[in-house]
């Protein structure tokens, strides 16, 4: 868990996000972003297939709910779907 919490502070800064809050208790992870450029980009991003935390768009920041899935692959989950929202972000010049 320790890798997969480091490499997604890597590809989370690459895909504009600012912080990714997990609450344990309620199954849940907010991910906020640094701009309305990012959270539309992220809006936009095709998801991986294999995805199966439920994504709830809120009005400043999108909340994964994976009450029903067990932590290691949540987080496996959310760093895949952090990865390919930063595959898609176009690199700065």
């Amino acid at each position: 868990n320790f890798l997969i919490q480091a490499k997604l502070r890597l590809f989370a800064a690459r895909a504009g996000i600012s912080r990714v809050k997990t609450h344990a208790q309620s199954g849940t992870t907010d991910v906020t972003f640094s701009d309305d450029e990012s959270f539309a980009r992220f809006r936009e991003a095709s998801y991986p297939a294999s995805l199966t935390l439920e994504v709830c768009y809120l009005k400043d920041r999108v909340r994964l709910i994976h009450n029903n899935v067990r932590p290691a692959r949540a987080a496996r989950e959310i760093l895949d779907l952090v990865e390919s929202v930063a595959a898609e972000t176009p690199e700065e010049q």
